[in-house]
């Protein structure tokens, strides 16, 4: 791979976003077309639904900031 870098990611365990920027990279291997293009295809899908979602929570946190609202609830998880 020299002079480059190469980043490995299990993509199972990763959100749709990081799949998708994940999936426009270099192809360095695929073991089966069929398999990889539906994985693509999957990847893509669910990522234009997890989009939607950002740029609906992003909205609001822009709406809330412009308003001075800055009251936000954070909640750690023990367990």
């Amino acid at each position: 791979m020299s002079p480059f870098k190469a980043d490995l990611l299990f993509l199972h365990e990763v959100d749709h976003l990081i799949q998708l920027e994940a999936i426009k990279g270099i192809k360095v291997f695929s073991l089966n077309e069929e398999f990889k293009e539906s994985y693509e295809e999957k990847v893509i899908m669910l990522a234009s639904d997890e989009i939607e979602v950002f740029k609906f929570n992003e909205r609001d946190l822009f709406e809330a900031i412009e308003n001075s609202y800055f009251e936000f609830e954070y909640k750690a998880d023990r367990g």
